[in-house]
């Protein structure tokens, strides 16, 4: 398995004072799947279902308080350094910089995902360009 979620389980403490400890909310309970290399997936679910935690967990942004994620066998809290340029993440809203151009959004995802020297980067985008059509577009 490429992503691997084991037993995963997310509380959050909620309310509570200085003096109290609130409640605890299960955002996610036990939830165990895989996915192989280059298999796209979506979560479905209702409003507060768990679809964002464990977006988040993923992407290292919140930790597990239980089980584990592994990207490639590596583990998303300790590694996500080198996990994260393994993985790609399109997140439930526009991810896309209206005040930049095609050009600049696609270079700042490629640094952001380490794709290091910048020559490299440059020749990628250019191939992408090309193949989503976007010649005419790439300075708007």
């Amino acid at each position: 398995m490429c992503i691997s979620v084991r037993n995963f389980s997310k509380v959050y403490q909620t309310g509570g004072t200085p003096f109290t400890s609130g409640r605890q909310l299960n955002a996610v309970e036990n939830l165990t799947f895989g996915l192989s290399k280059g298999e796209c997936f979506a979560l479905l679910g209702v409003n507060g279902a768990g679809k964002t935690t464990i977006f988040k967990s993923i992407t290292a942004h919140e930790q597990p308080t239980q089980g584990s994620i592994t990207i490639e066998g590596m583990d998303v809290v300790k590694d996500f350094a080198k996990c994260r340029k393994l993985i790609g993440y399109c997140p439930q809203f526009n991810p896309i910089f209206d005040t930049m151009t095609v050009d600049q959004n696609m270079e700042y995802y490629a640094t952001l995902k380490g794709i290091q020297p910048a020559t490299l980067r440059r020749r990628l985008i250019n191939e992408v360009i090309q193949e989503l059509d976007l010649q005419d577009h790439r300075k708007k």
